[in-house]
């Protein structure tokens, strides 16, 4: 029986392994979605997912938090972003003087 466990366990082991890289990029996409973002999958291709995906199989949440970080869309500022900018809209109710007296 021991062998029949271990040997069940060790192909177990062999297919979570063998499917960690569909695992990390299903867990990247979905994280992305959750964020509002959109990874391409040209990025995807280019990942070292054996960085992503501990020896057992899973997937790394820090590793998926840092991969699409640069994606995220930019977070909305918390505080008023018209206040203290003096005037707007340019110089089209602004008339220049002439410096010529007689033209005053």
């Amino acid at each position: 029986m021991t062998d029949t466990t271990n040997s069940t366990e060790a192909m177990r082991a062999e297919a979570s392994r063998a499917y960690a890289i569909r695992l990390a990029i299903i867990e990247i996409r979905t994280a992305a979605k959750l964020l509002g973002a959109h990874v391409p999958d040209s990025y995807l291709q280019y990942l070292d997912y054996s960085k992503i995906c501990n020896a057992d199989g899973t997937v790394r949440a820090d590793a998926v938090a840092e991969i699409i970080e640069p994606f995220a869309p930019p977070k909305e500022p918390v505080f008023a972003q018209d206040l203290g900018l003096g005037r707007q809209g340019g110089f089209t109710h602004y008339q220049m003087k002439p410096y010529d007296v007689r033209n005053r």
